[in-house]
């Protein structure tokens, strides 16, 4: 049995993943979270969750001192690096792993695609907070890492009705509109995989010794171009979806053609709509260039025993959700 303390496990993948390594029963999982502000209204903690603690990640020391009392072995980031602050509290949970003297093993917050990729394949500023942390990891040479990528969340294409735990956000795919809209010609092959499975492969990390860990970790969902993905939906959904082409020189400037259903997802964001078009843009020119058709060691391989969600089976059963939803809404 390992003890794991996930960073961010109460965020949307991070519950996720502590859920799986809960659900397993193969190993002591905490959760760790920001310090409460005094008079801040208390944390919406599910029933029979693993054991929360609250850290101050400002404190390398402090840091340090939990992971050590905890004998954590392996620490886990999902922090989003995309709000202020997380970057440098993330840094110093690398320092503090390193320094506690009983962490091992550090899963950085990645989760999606190599930022090594040119600017120009992927401008995404908070990139820079991420390959920050793959060079903190290489300094503290005492801890094993390795970098998960899954490309695009598979969750995301099924909103309103998929299970998930991530923040709502449409890009590619509203099948609720029965609308897509698709950078340039949609030949360029993405990897999706669900948020679930990503947890699934990440527990069966757990079981592997340090010295087993690949440097980069690839996790493929399904992997499958743009417009073999509408085609899908189409065949899923039993209708046709009225489609748009975005010229890419367009998405690089920042203009998307909107998806409905990101009407009531951009006060979410602090910069609104402008905020979440850019996320998208962002996303949809780094498919283009063929960022998301991950590359690594694939640990379907590594373990063949895992079953993937396979897209048309995902996309299906949350179209019958949305048919149950149209049902009892007529009831």
């Amino acid at each position: 049995m390992v003890v794991v303390a996930v960073a961010g496990g109460l965020g949307d993948v991070g519950r996720t993943i502590v859920e799986e390594i809960h659900r397993s029963q193969r190993h002591q999982v905490y959760v760790l979270t920001r310090q409460k502000a005094p008079g801040s209204p208390s944390r919406n903690v599910p029933e029979c969750f693993p054991s929360v603690l609250e850290v101050d990640y400002s404190s390398r020391t402090a840091l340090s001192e939990v992971l050590a009392k905890y004998n954590v072995d392996t620490v886990i980031s999902t922090l989003n690096l995309h709000w202020p602050g997380a970057d440098d509290a993330q840094l110093n949970l690398i320092q503090a792993a390193a320094e506690c003297g009983t962490v091992t093993r550090f899963l950085p917050s990645e989760f999606n695609i190599d930022y090594n990729a040119p600017e120009e394949d992927m401008p995404y500023p908070p990139r820079v907070k991420y390959l920050q942390a793959v060079e903190e990891l290489r300094r503290n040479t005492t801890l094993t890492f390795t970098l998960v990528r899954n490309g695009f969340f598979m969750d995301y294409l099924g909103l309103p009705f998929a299970e998930t735990h991530l923040h709502p956000l449409y890009c590619i795919l509203d099948i609720s509109a029965g609308k897509a809209v698709i950078p340039g010609d949609g030949n360029c092959h993405v990897v999706f995989t669900h948020t679930r499975d990503v947890a699934k492969f990440v527990n069966e990390l757990l079981d592997l010794p340090a010295h087993q860990w690949p440097k980069e970790s690839a996790i493929i969902g399904e992997r499958i171009t743009l417009n073999e993905l509408v085609e899908a939906a189409e065949r899923c959904t039993g209708r046709r979806f009225h489609k748009t082409h975005d010229e890419v020189s367009a998405i690089r400037k920042g203009a998307t053609t909107e998806l409905p259903s990101n009407n009531p997802c951009y006060s979410y964001f602090p910069g609104g709509k402008e905020e979440l078009d850019g996320i998208c843009c962002t996303q949809m020119i780094g498919m283009v260039a063929g960022v998301f058709d991950i590359k690594g060691t694939e640990l379907n391989k590594l373990f063949p025993h895992v079953q993937t969600i396979r897209l048309e089976h995902f996309l299906r059963t949350c179209w019958e959700k949305a048919g149950e939803n149209n049902v009892h809404r007529a009831e």
